[in-house]
C-alpha cells in the first residue's frame, strides 16, 4: 500500500456512489459501512481517511476531486454494457459517463489519485481506459451481484488497511469472493497503467 503515496502523509479515499432514478437499487449505504468498519478494526487506521459523496451528479465530479485530492476513488454503483457510469442528472434522472469523459476528468482533476476502484458491472473497458492516467484501476468484466461487490470491498479494504499490499488485498478479495459464491463469482482485474 505504500506505493499509493508517501508513507509519511495520510491516505484520503473518495467514496462515490450514484444511484439514478429508474435503475435498480443497491446496497450502497452498507457497503460504505463495512469499509468503514474495517478501517476502524485495522491497524493502521491512522494512515488513512475515508470521504464519502453520496449521490454524485456528473457536474460534481471535477470539483469533488480537486475539493478532496483523493489517493483512492473508489465508485460504488451501475455501469451501462457499453463501459458507461450511471451518474445523477440534475432531475435524478440516469447520466452516463462514458470511459473517454472519465479519463479527461481524471487527467485534467485527478492528479492525486493512485488507485481507482470501479465496484459497478461491466466496468473494465473503463478501467482499461483509465489506467492511462491512473496507476491502478479495478473493473469488473461481467454483471456484479451485490453481494459480491460487497464481500469484495469489505475484505479487499480490510487487507488494505492491515498494510496488505495491492496485488495481494486484491488476490485476498477473490479468493474471499469465491469462496461465499463460486459459480456466480465476480472476475475484477487489477490493472495497471501501460507503462
Amino acid at each position: 500500500m505504500r506505493s499509493l503515496s508517501n508513507p509519511m502523509n495520510t491516505i484520503n479515499i473518495l467514496f462515490l456512489s450514484a444511484v439514478p432514478t429508474g435503475v435498480v437499487p443497491l446496497e450502497l449505504n452498507t457497503e460504505y459501512r463495512k469499509i468503514e468498519d474495517a478501517l476502524e478494526d485495522g491497524h493502521n487506521a491512522r494512515c488513512f481517511r475515508i470521504f464519502r459523496h453520496a449521490r454524485i451528479q456528473r457536474q460534481e465530479l471535477e470539483h469533488t476531486l480537486e475539493v478532496f485530492e483523493p489517493h483512492i476513488v473508489h465508485f460504488a454503483g451501475h455501469g451501462t454494457p457499453s463501459g458507461s457510469l450511471l451518474l445523477e442528472a440534475y432531475d435524478r434522472q440516469r447520466w452516463e459517463l462514458d470511459r473517454d469523459t472519465l479519463r479527461t476528468i481524471f487527467r485534467a482533476h485527478g492528479q492525486s489519485v493512485k488507485l481507482a476502484v470501479l465496484n459497478a458491472c461491466h466496468s473494465e473497458m473503463t478501467a482499461n481506459v483509465l489506467r492511462e492516467v491512473v496507476p491502478y484501476v479495478l473493473g469488473n468484466a461481467i454483471e456484479v451481484f451485490d453481494q459480491h461487490a460487497l464481500t469484495f470491498s469489505q475484505t479487499f479494504y480490510a487487507a488494505l488497511f492491515q498494510d496488505e499490499s495491492l496485488s495481494r488485498a486484491f488476490r485476498l478479495a477473490c479468493k474471499e469472493v469465491e469462496m461465499t459464491d463460486a459459480a456466480r463469482a465476480l472476475t475484477p482485474q487489477l490493472l495497471t497503467t501501460p507503462s
